[in-house]
């Protein structure tokens, strides 16, 4: 059987050890790459609140708690305005207005529930009654608002305070690279002991 020093003088052998090291180092930042994208921030439900700004006080539940699903980006860099105003948030918005705002929930529009508090706020001194008449003559609507006037987000209905977490990327760290270094060494010895007879190597002990 030949030895490991005999090998590396073979142009073959030296050829598939490069081969072997290119795929070894690409495997590895491809893999890494993946957990870093998706899993470097994840955001922590238990953690993360969601605060409803009602009349009568604020009101605190965990993200977990109200059962709506977000992902990470959705919450990065949180801002009222531009996560209102994304048109894909519309559905989860309504989820929050269920949440948030129990039986004051009239529309079902989120523009129409935005210009209606924004309003509300202008025109505080006005019973409930003469407030609903004067806005639904100022939008020229009934029960369902129609966007036509864009909100100026000057009230927050509610806010969002997202916590983010790196424990799944570590954890994903250490195992990815832990599987690739197994694989690719049992290979390497699986190789040397074809063409040596010993897993590592060497000669076989006289």
């Amino acid at each position: 059987m030949k030895t490991v020093d005999e090998l590396n003088k073979k142009w073959w052998y030296r050829l598939i050890k490069a081969f072997y090291s290119l795929v070894f180092i690409l495997v590895l930042i491809i893999a890494n790459y993946l957990n870093f994208d998706s899993n470097f921030s994840e955001l922590d439900f238990k953690m993360s609140n969601l605060v409803c700004h009602r009349s009568a006080g604020d009101v605190t539940m965990s993200l977990e708690k109200t059962g709506i699903y977000f992902y990470s980006g959705q919450l990065k860099d949180f801002n009222y305005k531009d996560f209102y105003s994304n048109m894909s948030n519309q559905h989860i918005i309504n989820k929050i207005f269920d949440i948030c705002l129990d039986d004051e929930n009239m529309f079902r529009d989120i523009y129409g529930m935005q210009l209606f508090y924004e309003f509300k706020k202008v025109n505080s001194s006005l019973s409930d009654e003469d407030l609903f008449a004067l806005f639904e003559r100022k939008y020229n609507t009934k029960n369902q608002i129609i966007k036509s006037t864009d909100p100026a987000y000057s009230v927050e209905l509610f806010d969002i305070n997202p916590v983010f977490t790196y424990s799944k990327f570590i954890e994903g760290l250490a195992l990815v690279n832990f599987v690739i270094l197994f694989i690719f060494g049992l290979l390497r010895a699986l190789f040397l002991y074809i063409v040596t007879g010993n897993f590592f190597g060497k000669n076989k002990s006289s």
